[in-house]
This record gives structure tokens, sequence and C-alpha cells, in this order.
């Protein structure tokens, strides 16, 4: 093997810290579907520092991205049970650098370290065995790939992160909306398009989601609206909200979030709004101010229908979707409720959803899409939706899925078969850059702390990292990207053999009733089934 001490193909569901004992499996076969993004990881090792040029071998080069696994920093652990890695703080991978932002070189350690290789195959890829060889200078690894004569179906899932173009300014220090931010903005989402993600949150108002009230804390204001109030008469400007509009649908995404109309935690409380008011730049409403008034339901009714017209005006009112208020809870549903009369004929029968952990809502009528936390699923599972969505968040922790960065990949990537089994149409996670401390008294920088300052279990308030133009992937991201292609490899089973049979080989494979909480817990069910699957389908389609 030359200078290496070890190197091994390894799964992209392994978490490969420094020091840890090698898997003793080597990869030597993966099998995928057209269209379909395979990932697996090359672990090396080696008895001194080495920087060397990496190039791939293989008729499959021109459509693999090659990354440089960097660890990044678990400085918080609010919770755990039996099945993380780690409950001390430390470091763990996630950070994926592209090789092509170092010039082509991979830094090698002596303490072990992964490059991922991620290889897209396109749809009208030949079927067949290709092998894939990656030199690190004079020594190689090698895997052979085998492409199934069968194309992925195409995703179906909505999958929402919130993006937060307040912190992207932040971030990069760069003026909100200027040109230099609009780039970023870009960049960021074709980043989010290339990890699943196909709806995008709309700052329409100032975001005032993880913002305390009362304490005179205010975001950047991110708003997409121009304001201007003269002698008590509002008119709105949307040019900027148009331009987002169009930098979506150009970056891939398919869906609008409209942000939240109220004060996150049940609607009581206004969000923080300026506007040019008869010449002069002045706060309206902010986060003091009770939502239950007539001055502030009188605002959102003057609003909305202006909002709504544009949309329509854009051609895509029939792919928003509204909020009223985020996690909202039984001690102020009664608020919730008054807020919903006012506000939801004005959706013009769009459908209102917003993130629950307690059904009461529900009961009463006052959701047409509820995103469920997955801790309380059970509570919502056989309910009647428009839609049927889930949610987690650093709340989330009795055995359910997440991608926390203390959690191994499996925990991370098992969704996808709960969220096709027991059928469901979206998923929503807050944390796709959200880079302030809890609260917004101030920004944080996420290569120094994952968990907003102390505030979330690190990895749960971002899953990209600033790169010098735009952001890096991370491992958390990449996987449950893969957690969505698990749905399209089920659901091309299932035109061949029914989704009840298909869900029967889960469970059987699994060992067990598989549901949000019990699963297996190892790295090698998932690849395992998956394999199963494809080469059921390669049998089916002859």
């Amino acid at each position: 093997m030359g200078i290496y001490a070890d190197m091994k193909i390894v799964s992209s569901l392994e978490k490969m810290r420094p020091m840890d004992e090698l898997p003793g499996t080597d990869i030597k076969k993966i099998t995928a579907l057209k269209g379909e993004n395979v990932n697996f990881q090359v672990y090396v090792k080696i008895a001194e520092r080495l920087t060397l040029p990496v190039t791939v071998e293989s008729e499959l080069s021109k459509y693999a991205t090659l990354y440089q696994v960097r660890d990044t920093i678990v400085d918080f652990i609010w919770f755990c049970d039996e099945d993380v890695i780690t409950d001390k703080p430390g470091i763990m991978p996630d950070i994926l650098i592209p090789l092509s932002d170092q010039n082509g070189y991979y830094s090698a350690s002596r303490y072990g370290s992964c490059m991922w290789v991620n290889i897209k195959l396109p749809e009208d890829i030949g079927a067949g065995e290709y092998d894939f060889m990656v030199h690190f200078g004079e020594d190689c690894a090698s895997v052979s790939i085998e492409v199934v004569d069968a194309v992925l179906e195409e995703n179906t899932l909505k999958y929402t992160q919130w993006f937060h173009p307040d912190c992207i300014a932040s971030t990069h220090n760069v003026a909100m909306y200027s040109d230099e931010h609009w780039k970023l903005i870009e960049n960021y989402m074709l980043l989010a398009k290339e990890t699943g993600i196909n709806m995008v949150l709309t700052p329409v108002l100032p975001l005032n989601l993880d913002t305390d009230r009362g304490f005179n804390v205010k975001r950047p204001d991110c708003s997409l609206t121009d304001i201007t109030v003269i002698n008590g008469t509002y008119s709105f400007g949307f040019d900027r909200l148009g331009r987002y509009i169009d930098l979506a649908l150009k970056c891939g995404m398919q869906y609008f979030e409209i942000s939240h109309l109220y004060h996150a935690g049940g609607a009581e409380w206004c969000i923080n709004i300026e506007a040019d008011v008869d010449g002069e730049r002045k706060y309206i409403f902010d986060s003091s101010m009770r939502a239950d008034t007539e001055e502030y339901v009188g605002f959102l009714k003057a609003f909305v229908p202006a909002l709504t017209s544009f949309l329509k005006d854009k051609g895509v009112f029939d792919k928003c979707y509204f909020h009223i208020s985020d996690e909202p809870n039984k001690n102020n549903i009664d608020i919730y409720e008054y807020a919903n009369k006012q506000i939801k004929p004005l959706f013009e029968g769009r459908p209102l959803m917003d993130a629950l952990s307690e059904v009461d809502f529900v009961e009463r009528g006052l959701m047409d899409v509820a995103v469920a936390e997955i801790a309380h699923i059970e509570d919502f599972i056989n309910k009647d939706f428009e839609e049927k969505w889930c949610y987690y968040c650093c709340g989330d922790w009795d055995k359910v899925s997440n991608r926390l960065l203390f959690m191994p990949s499996y925990r991370n990537r098992i969704i996808g078969l709960q969220i096709y089994k027991y059928g469901f149409d979206g998923f929503l996670h807050w944390g796709y850059n959200f880079t302030y401390v809890s609260g917004s008294m101030f920004d944080i920088n996420p290569y120094v702390s994952q968990s907003s300052s102390n505030m979330f279990p690190s990895g749960d308030a971002a899953s990209v990292y600033p790169s010098k133009n735009g952001a890096y992937p991370s491992i958390r991201a990449l996987v449950f990207k893969e957690a969505i292609e698990d749905i399209q490899l089920c659901r091309t089973l299932e035109k061949y053999i029914g989704k009840e049979r298909v869900v029967e080989l889960i469970d059987k494979e699994a060992g067990m009733n598989l549901t949000f909480k019990d699963y297996p817990r190892n790295a090698e069910f998932l690849p395992r089934l998956a394999d199963k699957m494809r080469q059921m389908i390669k049998e089916l389609s002859k």
C-alpha cells in the first residue's frame, strides 16, 4: 500500500473521528439506479503528514465531486440517550470542503481522516459496472459501481430548511440586498437545491424567529417588502420579493414558504416591522406590542391581499404555503384561534401550516397542514390533513431521528423510510444557516460554535458552513439527501410490487415494525436494504 498505514472505502454513514478504530469492512462494490447519488468515503491513515494531489480514474469522473472531510466543534450537548456517538464535547467530522477549493489536494493525517466522494449519476447513463479509482499520489483506492438499468423515481417530498438571508449578510459582512448579498444568496440557494431542499423560506416581512422580545432585540431587517404609510394609508412595494422569487426559481426551488405573520410562540405578539411613515423611517410595530389589536389586524388585512395579488401576478401563488406563528402551544391557543379567524380567509384557500407538538390545534380545526414534531407524531399520524408534514428540532430527543452532531448518521438517514412508510408529504427543519445566538442578541461564527453559543444542541442550527463565496455542505446535509433518495427508491420498487409489499420488506429486513422510535441502531441496515431493493428492481425491470 506504499506510504499509507490504512486505506479503505467506507460507508457514508460512518463518522470517522481522529483515532477511531477503522471499520472492518472495505467496500468493494456499490449499486445504484440511474439518476441516483452515490456517496462513500475513502479513509486514509498515514505514518506522517502529507498533502497530496488527488485524481480520479473512471468513466464516472465527470459526475464526481470530492470533498476533504474536516472536523467541526461539538461544544454543547443538551441531552442524549443511549444512541449517541459521544456525550462529551469534542470534535466530529462534518464539514465537506470541495477539493477544487484546495487546488485538487488532500491533506492526509497520521490520526486518520476521510475524503468524501459524491457521484451524481445522470438518468441517461448506461447500465453496467464501472471501476472508480481514486489516486492519492502513487497510491490508489478503488471500488466497483454497478448501475442498474432503471431510473430512480422523481422526488415528491416537499422539503424546507429555513433559509435566513439576514444571517448570510451578517456572516459575510455585506450590506443587506447589495449585489454581493444577492450573489451569496444565489450560491446558498444552489447548495440548498443540491442537498434536496425544494421549498424556500421567503421573508415577506422581517424574520422574528428565535428573537427575544421585550429587550429591544431586533434581527437585521431582511424583509422583501417596502412599506410606506402616508396619512395612515398603507402601500407596499414588492420589487425585492420579485427578484427573490425569480432567483429561487432559477436555483431550482419549487415552493415558497411565506414567513410568519406573528411572533413565534403563539400569535400573541407583533413582529418588528419598519416603514417609511410620512417621510420618516420608523418602527410601526414591534415585539413588545400585542397582536390582537385593531391596528395590527388592520395592517395584515391590508398587507396580505396586496401580497397574494403580487404572488398571483408572479405565477407562484399556487406554490405558496403560509404561516401564522411558529410552535404555538395550548397556553395561547385562544389567541392563535383569534388570529386564525382574522387572517386565514386572506390566504384564499392556500394551506396554512405551522410547526406543532400539541394536537389541540388540529382538534379545533386551526391547521390545514400541521407540521408535527416527530417526538409527538403518534398524536398526529392518523389525523386527516390536506398534506402530512413532520419536523424535528432541538426538543426531539426521545429516540427519534435527528441530525445533531453527536448522533450517528444512520439516525439522520432513517427518517426517509419512516416518511415513506407512514405517507408523509413534507419535512421541515429550521436550521439551514442560522448563525445568531438564540434570541438574536448577537451573531456567532459557526466554525467556533455549532450550538449558537451553547443555546442549542450542537448541529441543530445549521447544516452548511460559510465559505469564501457561499457555503460548504455538511455530512449531515448529504446524509439527509440520501434519506430523500431512500424514499425515491421505495417508490421505484413500489411501481413493481405495490407499497404494501415494500413496507413488508422494510419491516422484514429491519426485524421489527419500523416506527418513528423503533428502528435498527446500526450503520449496516440502510445500505443493505437499499441494495436489496435495487437488485429486486433490476430483476423486475427486465
